[in-house]
């Protein structure tokens, strides 16, 4: 797996600091008629911005943005080069809308590009298939500390909407967070070779199509993949009943594979139990998926009722697929795998790898996840759980129930 431009910091601070060095700048003080080489002779718009770039040179466009409680917006549709870099410090800059065709708001379709602290929110036409906050297609893709952000719940959106589309191989998707509508926060499909390490997500629940599924971190026909140190909460109860999905979930296509998958280290909070797939994890394949080395390890559950099931998988994963040091806190039987008792709900993975520390100091930009959380749609679902408190709360805390 081939990975360019990698932060490789344990801790993370909201500073200018952690930055790449950047070639290019856009600012909303900027002018297109500027040159883009310095914060003084900034550009006005994203598109000056990338349009500055040449392809697989390596090169840095930094968004110099306001703060972390009023972030500057931008108008999204945007392609980036391969072999570059967009960035922003985290919290401070918002990407929103496509363009008037129904265009995803970021287009990751060039080999070996990275974006890093960039918020994405809404789209211009998510009633279109298709349409996707970030839609990634190229390979060797890094995202770090981003926020994708789906539209409101006062919003007509197609069953197909996801804030997140993966295709494509080598992808580092790190310390990111996700919140909102749509029928996965996360969509990878048809990927290989990439690592999903320490994101935060809470689907907000609501579905326009009976009987689709739900998740907050989705798998389709993918092999090689890391899934580590991921944590969904405060999963919202669905508009519809759905029949299959939960907060992981990995299924596929009426072919393909998935194989060679670990799942380490991910938690399952508070689900809200008014759903009839109150699960942490299903593991579903269509007949004629081939299927094989799959591990579940360090897996935590916590429920809010004794009706939510951690672990669930179809029976072609029988033999194929093992759960080991599990806990499910509240819950029912799960059926195949059984709860030991076992997760060390502290433990933190980088490649499969269980490291010396904990999941705790590893966790980016939770003050501005929690208050942008907190204000998400107006009609107040974005108040419940840990956001229902009037201060932010301690993320591990929390999740504990302590």
């Amino acid at each position: 797996m081939t990975l360019t431009r990698i932060r490789s910091r344990v801790s993370f601070s909201v500073s200018p600091s952690d930055l790449l060095d950047a070639d290019f700048y856009v600012s909303k003080s900027g002018n297109d008629s500027n040159d883009g080489l310095t914060a003084e002779t900034a550009k006005l718009t994203i598109s000056a911005g990338l349009g500055l770039l040449t392809p697989d040179s390596n090169e840095v466009v930094e968004i110099i943005g306001g703060t972390t409680s009023s972030p500057h917006i931008f108008t999204g549709g945007h392609t980036l080069a391969g072999g570059s870099t967009l960035q922003a410090i985290p919290g401070t800059v918002l990407i929103r809308d496509g363009n008037s065709s129904g265009q995803s708001v970021m287009i990751l379709s060039n080999d070996n590009s990275s974006m890093f602290g960039i918020i994405i929110d809404s789209a211009v036409n998510v009633a279109a298939s298709g349409v996707k906050l970030l839609s990634i297609t190229g390979d060797n893709a890094t995202i770090q500390q981003c926020g994708f952000e789906g539209p409101s719940t006062a919003t007509a959106h197609h069953k197909h909407f996801f804030t997140v589309s993966v295709g494509g191989t080598g992808h580092l998707i790190e310390d990111n967070w996700w919140f909102g509508e749509g029928r996965y926060l996360i969509n990878i499909q048809s990927a290989s070779g990439c690592t999903i390490r320490g994101n935060i997500g809470r689907h907000d629940g609501k579905q326009i199509d009976a009987g689709e599924p739900h998740a907050t971190f989705s798998h389709y026909n993918c092999d090689d993949m890391i899934w580590e140190n991921n944590l969904s909460l405060d999963y919202d109860e669905p508009d519809s009943a759905m029949t299959e999905g939960g907060c992981f979930k990995m299924s596929s296509l009426s072919s393909g594979s998935n194989q060679n998958t670990d799942w380490f280290g991910n938690i399952s909070c508070f689900r809200d139990p008014n759903t009839s797939n109150n699960r942490g994890i299903h593991f579903d394949a269509k007949s004629g998926t081939t299927v094989s080395d799959i591990v579940v390890k360090d897996f935590y559950v916590n429920f809010t009722d004794a009706t939510g099931m951690g672990i669930v998988w179809t029976s072609l994963y029988n033999g194929n697929a093992t759960a080991t040091n599990y806990t499910r806190n509240n819950g029912a039987s799960d059926g195949q795998p059984t709860a030991d008792g076992l997760c060390d709900i502290d433990a933190y993975y980088v490649e499969g790898v269980k490291q010396a520390g904990t999941k705790w100091d590893n966790y980016k930009n939770w003050a501005v996840i929690w208050a942008r959380m907190k204000a998400y749609d107006v009609a107040g679902d974005g108040v419940r759980g840990c956001t229902g408190n009037a201060s932010l709360p301690n993320l591990e805390n929390y999740v504990k129930g302590v």
